[in-house]
Order: C-alpha cells, then sequence, then structure tokens
C-alpha cells in the first residue's frame, strides 16, 4: 500500500494568539503535490505576509515592557559575509597597567643587596662631594697667587691647601723670598692636594657602579627566575589570548631597562644631584651676591632642557616609524609603499625639525647671558 503522504508538502506558519489560531498552536496546511506554480507562489507569500506580522507584534509588544528591541531572524533577512562580521568587531585593546613607583623596584632585592645599595649610594654622594671640593681648592690657589705677589698686605687663610702644607698665612712685612718660598710650597700643596683628591674620586666613582651592578644584576636574574616561572604556569587559553607577545624579548629589552634605572644609572643619578646641590650651597657661602647673578640664568637652562627632551620625544617616535618599516620592509616593498612611508617619517621629524631651532635659541641666548655675566664680572673685578 503507498502511503500518499509522504508526497505532501508540508507549510509551517509561526505560533500566534488570534481568533484563527484556538490555542495558539502552529497550523500545518498538507498541500497534495498537483498544485501549480502560481498557487505555490502565493503560499510562499502568504508565508512572509505572517512573518511580517509577527515581527511587529513582538516589537510592540517588547516596546510596551520596555525591553530592548533584537530584530529577529525572518525569512528575508540578507545574508552577511563572514569578513563583514569580522570587522565589525572591535579591535582588542591591550590592558595598560598603571606604573610602578620607583622604590618598588627594590621589592625583590634581599638584606644582602639592599646593603650593597646603601654602599653604592654612599660611594656616589663621595663622588659627587669631590667636585666643590675641588672647585674650593682651585679657589684657594688662585686667591693664594695672588697674595703672594701683593705687598704690605696679609695672605689669605685657607682650608684645604693647609692640610698639604701649603696656604702659609704671611704678614704685610713678609720679605719676597718669604713669599716666593710660600709661593713654591702652595704650588706643590695644589699639585699633591689635586692627585689625592682625583684618586679618591676615582675609586669611589668605581665602587659606586661596581656595588649597584652587583646588586642590579643579582636581582635582575632572580626577576628573570620569576617571570619565566609565571608564564610557564598559565594554562593553554592565556597563550592563546597573548598570541602576539614576544616573551624572549620582553625579558631581554624590559629587564634590560629595569637594570639600567636601579644599577649603574642611580649612582649616576646620585653623583650629579649631590654635585650639583653642594654647589649651589658652597657659591652661596662664598659669595651669595654673584651666585643669584649667575643663577639669572636658571630659567633659560630650564626652558633649553625641556625643548630638549620634547626633541627626544619627537625623534623617539620618527624611529618607531622607521623600525616599523624596516622590520616588514618586504611587505613596504611588495605593495610599493617605499614613498608612502618615506613621506609618513619625514611628517614625523617635522616636529623635531622645529623643536630643535627654538631650542637652539634658547641655548644661544643662555649661553650669551651666561658669558655675558662672566665677562662683565672680570671687568669689574680688574676695574
Amino acid at each position: 500500500m503507498r502511503d500518499d503522504t509522504a508526497n505532501l508538502s508540508v507549510d509551517s506558519k509561526p505560533a500566534r494568539e488570534g481568533a484563527g489560531y484556538g490555542n495558539g498552536t502552529p497550523k500545518n496546511k498538507l498541500s497534495p503535490p498537483g498544485k501549480n506554480i502560481l498557487e505555490v507562489f502565493r503560499d510562499f507569500q502568504d508565508t512572509l505576509k505572517d512573518a511580517e506580522k509577527d515581527k511587529e507584534e513582538t516589537e510592540y509588544m517588547l516596546q510596551e515592557n520596555g525591553d530592548p528591541i533584537s530584530t529577529p531572524l525572518c525569512v528575508h533577512s540578507e545574508f552577511v559575509p563572514p569578513q563583514t562580521k569580522e570587522e565589525e568587531k572591535p579591535a582588542p585593546q591591550e590592558q595598560s597597567l598603571p606604573p610602578v613607583p620607583y622604590f618598588k623596584l627594590f621589592r625583590f632585592a634581599t638584606c644582602g643587596e639592599l646593603m650593597l645599595i646603601i654602599g653604592g649610594l654612599i660611594m656616589g654622594t663621595l663622588t659627587g662631594l669631590c667636585i666643590p671640593i675641588s672647585t674650593i681648592q682651585y679657589g684657594e690657589f688662585t686667591t693664594l697667587l695672588v697674595d703672594r705677589n701683593m705687598m704690605n698686605q696679609t695672605s689669605t687663610p685657607t682650608l684645604i691647601l693647609e692640610w698639604f702644607g701649603g696656604g702659609k698665612v704671611l704678614g704685610p712685612e713678609a720679605t719676597e723670598k718669604e713669599r716666593m718660598d710660600a709661593l713654591y710650597n702652595d704650588s706643590v700643596a695644589f699639585g699633591v692636594s689635586s692627585a689625592a683628591l682625583s684618586t679618591f674620586q676615582f675609586f669611589f666613582a668605581v665602587f659606586t657602579v661596581d656595588l649597584l651592578n652587583i646588586a642590579a644584576s643579582r636581582q635582575i636574574v632572580r626577576v628573570r627566575k620569576m617571570f619565566l616561572r609565571a608564564v610557564l604556569r598559565q594554562d593553554m587559553t592565556w597563550y592563546d589570548i597573548n598570541t602576539s607577545t614576544n616573551f624572549a624579548s620582553r625579558m631581554t629589552e624590559d629587564l634590560d631597562k629595569m637594570k639600567d634605572g636601579i644599577g649603574e644609572k642611580l649612582g649616576v643619578f646620585t653623583y650629579l644631584m649631590v654635585s650639583f646641590v653642594s654647589s649651589i650651597v658652597i657659591s652661596f657661602v662664598y659669595g651669595w651676591k654673584l651666585t643669584l647673578v649667575v643663577l639669572s640664568c636658571a630659567p633659560i637652562i630650564w626652558r633649553q632642557s625641556s625643548l630638549t627632551a620634547q626633541e627626544l620625544n619627537a625623534y623617539g617616535k620618527a624611529g618607531t616609524v622607521a623600525e616599523e618599516v624596516l622590520g616588514a620592509i618586504r611587505t613596504v616593498i611588495a605593495f610599493n609603499g617605499e614613498q608612502k612611508e618615506v613621506d609618513r617619517y619625514a611628517e614625523k621629524l617635522v616636529p623635531a625639525e622645529k623643536t630643535g631651532i627654538r631650542r637652539g635659541m634658547w641655548s644661544g641666548v643662555g649661553g650669551g647671558v651666561m658669558w655675558f655675566i662672566i665677562y662683565i664680572s672680570y671687568a669689574v673685578a680688574f676695574w
């Protein structure tokens, strides 16, 4: 016996409450296979109209309930290619972490390494103090050069040259031979004190660099192990998300920067700061009036320093473009993008050029004012 129901087509209409639908269940129409094409087309149009009505009723009900409207997938919805969907997805944003305070960089140091750091800072401080001491030493010697050739005048007392056998105080009644002998002793004392001071400064600088570098190297080795252990402890999903991260370069570049920051450059910073502060203090002690006059150039120097930082920042951006292009040079040549990349690099150099011109102007003004003050001081002294 042949089953005729297998040749019947089924048209399903969505469930919808109304007079024509008693219990809200879908009506299935069984159409015999003998329908012509026009009847099938009319049935298809009726199905589209019913789907459109269901869509409007759903939107109306969602608006009444205050829910967000979402367009349902219907029969006549347009096909969206997969690549368009991928383009509409927002680009993944890199997770930006807040900067770490400087002293937190030493949290991996042991007690012994902290002692090495403290010793290096002390040596850096002593190295910085050698600069103003040498200035005082030179000033005492030049003062004695004038005093030893002046008749009927008491020589100026000294502080450093006395430790090395010079700086003898002579009264107005001193003979020329006594003054020449004292000048010879002053010259020997100046030479010996300069050699001793330079030797001490050399050893202080060596100990500063060595102690800080030893402590920094030990910390960096410990951090490398911790970083590698933390990376290997992650699950596979973490590696799928962080596919663009080059761990080898991160371990090399970032940790080298950290080593510089807690190592030798910390000693250089200590040396320069101690030299600057102690020189300003000694200048005010020996001649506060001239110090105030010379410090009038400080705003110009500060402006010049800020322009230098801006210039270096602009050159850094241009260098990033060059590094990016050289890293993908095959792709650039394949798409004939040489001129475009050259124009982009030149565009990044324009701010650096403008900042460099302004920095040069302020540098010239600052140098001119400084040397003007120096020569005016010489003129007043000779006058």
